[in-house]
């Protein structure tokens, strides 16, 4: 089994979906197989509440919008970047996992770019193939 981390990326689509995960919970990535558009498109998902501990459930995610996890579990949040999607489209069809990590507040993931040393918006992502 290896296991690979991939720092400093981006989860695209926050200007969309406007879904504030909680901070340092894994998040699973799995593939879009309804985006016409995009065969690689994998989606980043929110555990299902379940996978909460019961005093996390209440927690607010997004003070602006008045959102708990309850409002937010099993809900996808965005997409995973295009240059990385083709490479995690294979891994998941060898059966293995991909998981995401939320180290930062979203940031823009669209033009106007943020610049390389600024803070926010970053990502970890965790690759697991047997």
């Amino acid at each position: 089994m290896f296991r690979y981390e991939i720092e400093d990326s981006v989860i695209k689509g926050y200007h969309q979906f406007k879904i504030r995960p909680p901070m340092h919970t894994e998040l699973n990535v799995d593939l879009e197989y309804t985006n016409l558009h995009d065969k690689n498109a994998a989606l980043v998902w929110i555990p299902p509440i379940e996978d909460f501990h019961p005093e996390m459930r209440q927690n607010v995610t997004d003070q602006s919008r008045f959102l708990i996890l309850c409002d937010i579990a099993g809900l996808h949040i965005g997409r995973v970047p295009r240059g990385l999607a083709g490479a995690f489209r294979n891994i998941i069809e060898l059966e293995g996992k991909i998981t995401a990590l939320a180290t930062g507040e979203p940031c823009p993931s669209f033009a106007p770019w943020p610049a390389p040393e600024a803070t926010g918006g970053v990502w970890s992502f965790h690759v697991t193939t047997s």
